[in-house]
C-alpha cells in the first residue's frame, strides 16, 4: 500500500524532531510519495507579540519560520530521498493543519506527542488529540524515540467494523512486522445478570460462549486477511475496550498501535472520549488512527 502524499507537522519541538525521523524512516520503505512538512504560526501568538513589540512581526517571524522549515525539508529529503516540500500556515494550529490536510489530499498526518505524566492529557486535548478527532485523513502521533523500524503492530477490532483498513495501514507504516488483533469482548447485560440474581455458574458459561465466539471471529479473520509469510497473532480479551487496549500493549509491549475513530457527527465526541480518545492519552507507543470510513 502507497500512501501518497503525508503531512508531517512540526513546531520545531524535541518531539516533532522524532516525528520527522519517523516520517522518513517509513518513507524509506517506499511507503509514501510525496511528504510536506507543515508549521503554523498561531494568530494568537501574533498578536500577543505584536502587543509586547508595538510592531508588527508577521514578516520577520514568517522569514525565520520559512527558513527553518527549508532546513528540515533539505535533511527530511536527504533522509527520506522524496521530493520534500513545506508550507507555513497560519491561524489556528488544529483547523489550519487539518484543512491543510484536507486540500492537499493528505492520506496521513504525522505529528510528535506533547507533554508527559500529568501533562499529557492536557496537551495531547490541544493538540494531538484535536487532530485525530478531526482529521480527514488517519493520523500518527509518535510518542517514542524513532531509533528502529516498526517490528510488531498491535490492531484493536471491532466484529462489527470490517478491519481491512486498520491492516492496511499497519502494512504501510510497519511491512513485514508482526500483527496483533486483539478484540475486547463484555457478556452482554452481565451486570443485569447478576442483579437479576443469575448464578455465578451460569454467568460462567456465558462468558465462556463470549470468549469461545470472540476466539472464532479472530481466528476467521487471521485466515481471511494473513498473507502467507506474514506473522499475526490472536488475542481475546474481556473487559472495557480501552482498558482491554491499554492492557493488551502492556502486555504485548508493541511498537505501534494501530486503530480505527468510531462515529461520526454529534455523537462523535462522546464515542471518541470513551475509547480512542483515552487510548491515544494514556497509551505509550506510537499510535496511527484511522478516520471513519
Amino acid at each position: 500500500m502507497t500512501l501518497g502524499h503525508v503531512m508531517v507537522a512540526t513546531d520545531f519541538s524535541g518531539n516533532a524532531t522524532e516525528a520527522l525521523l519517523r516520517a522518513a524512516m517509513i518513507a524509506r520503505l517506499g511507503t509514501f510519495e510525496r511528504l510536506t512538512i507543515a508549521h503554523v504560526l498561531e494568530r494568537r501568538l501574533l498578536d500577543a507579540l505584536r502587543e509586547l513589540i508595538g510592531h508588527d512581526p508577521d514578516p520577520q517571524i514568517g522569514q525565520i519560520v520559512e527558513a527553518r522549515l527549508r532546513e528540515q525539508a533539505d535533511e527530511l529529503r536527504h533522509r527520506s530521498r522524496l521530493e520534500v516540500a513545506s508550507r507555513c500556515l497560519d491561524g489556528d494550529r488544529r483547523a489550519a493543519l487539518v484543512e491543510e490536510a484536507r486540500r492537499s489530499d493528505s492520506a496521513l498526518i504525522v505529528l510528535g506527542a506533547q507533554g508527559t505524566n500529568g501533562l499529557r492529557r492536557w496537551l495531547l486535548g490541544s493538540t494531538a488529540d484535536r487532530i485525530v478527532s478531526s482529521a480527514p485523513a488517519a493520523v500518527l502521533v509518535v510518542k517514542r524515540r524513532a531509533r528502529r523500524r516498526y517490528r510488531r503492530v498491535l490492531l484493536p477490532v471491532d466484529l462489527r467494523t470490517p478491519p481491512e483498513a486498520a491492516i492496511a495501514l499497519a502494512r504501510a507504516l510497519a511491512p513485514g512486522a508482526e500483527r496483533i488483533l486483539m478484540h475486547a469482548y463484555e457478556v452482554p447485560f452481565e451486570g443485569q445478570l447478576r442483579q437479576a440474581g443469575v448464578d455465578q455458574p451460569d454467568i460462567e458459561h456465558y462468558r465462556e460462549r463470549a470468549q469461545a465466539q470472540a476466539d472464532r471471529a479472530l481466528y476467521e479473520l487471521r485466515t481471511r486477511l494473513t498473507a502467507p509469510g506474514e506473522i499475526c497473532e490472536v488475542t481475546a480479551t474481556r473487559g472495557v475496550p480501552d482498558q482491554a487496549i491499554l492492557g493488551a500493549e502492556a502486555s504485548f509491549k508493541p511498537d505501534l498501535l494501530v486503530m480505527p475513530r468510531h462515529a461520526a457527527g454529534k455523537i462523535e465526541r462522546w464515542v471518541l472520549g470513551s475509547v480512542t480518545r483515552r487510548v491515544v492519552e494514556q497509551c505509550r507507543t506510537d499510535i496511527a488512527v484511522l478516520p471513519p470510513a
